[in-house]
């Protein structure tokens, strides 16, 4: 099959162009190498598997779709979404991305507030202290490190959340759809219902105060090395 883009398709090496960028078609980035330039328009970006570009400018487009690896330090708005393939890995703090994004690849979110749905069968990690205000929906998510505050009513769905021991989240029981091995601590912050493995070493606590309850379903077990009730 043939895709067919309006505008004007270009193919470069990044760190040959020394200039703001309007785009209305395609830019492609086939290369290794540093952004510096502005890229502007309702066009399309695409950075090709097998290179690795930072990003410190400012993106406004379309799409931005990575199938290498970004490094992004600016702001990135994608107002029909972002999406990292499966051969992709993006690194940026989270609020720097506006656009919802669709994730098979790699995520590494290193703190900041999202805004930004994330759906997709790949993998998001995150260090710093993050907060989530969107949906997540992904194989796996990983605490590696710092804090994971996840404000009510936006749900996790994984297949395994993964905290390390040197990492923290903070949740409504009721917005986490995961199997959770939790090695560091979970804080459960509302009443609700497990539907959960809770498994590990970490310590789970449960600080939802004289008037709530949290209920742990038959089909649910926890397992961990201190539970608090507070």
């Amino acid at each position: 099959s043939q895709s067919r883009y309006l505008g004007t398709i270009l193919t470069t090496d990044i760190d040959d162009i020394s200039a703001t960028i309007g785009n209305d078609g395609l830019l492609q980035i086939n290369a290794d190498g540093n952004n510096n330039n502005n890229i502007l328009g309702g066009g399309r970006l695409e950075i090709l598997e097998s290179n690795n570009v930072t990003n410190s400018a400012i993106i406004t487009q379309s799409t931005v779709t990575v199938r290498g690896a970004l490094t992004n330090v600016n702001f990135i708005t994608a107002a029909n979404g972002c999406t990292v393939a499966e051969t992709g890995t993006m690194s940026t703090n989270a609020p720097n991305i506006s656009g919802n994004i669709e994730n098979t690849g790699f995520i590494y979110f290193t703190g900041g507030t999202t805004n930004s749905t994330v759906t997709g069968n790949g993998i998001l990690n995150t260090t710093g202290t993050f907060v989530n205000n969107a949906a997540i929906t992904q194989n796996l998510v990983n605490v590696t490190s710092g804090s994971f505050i996840n404000n009510s009513g936006h749900f996790i769905t994984a297949n395994v959340l993964n905290i390390s021991s040197n990492a923290a989240m903070t949740a409504d029981i009721d917005n986490i759809k995961a199997n959770t091995a939790n090695d560091g601590s979970l804080t459960i912050n509302a009443e609700g219902t497990n539907s959960n493995n809770i498994s590990g070493n970490g310590t789970l606590s449960v600080t939802t105060g004289s008037h709530g309850y949290v209920y742990n379903s038959a089909s649910s077990s926890i397992s961990q090395n201190r539970i608090i009730l507070s």
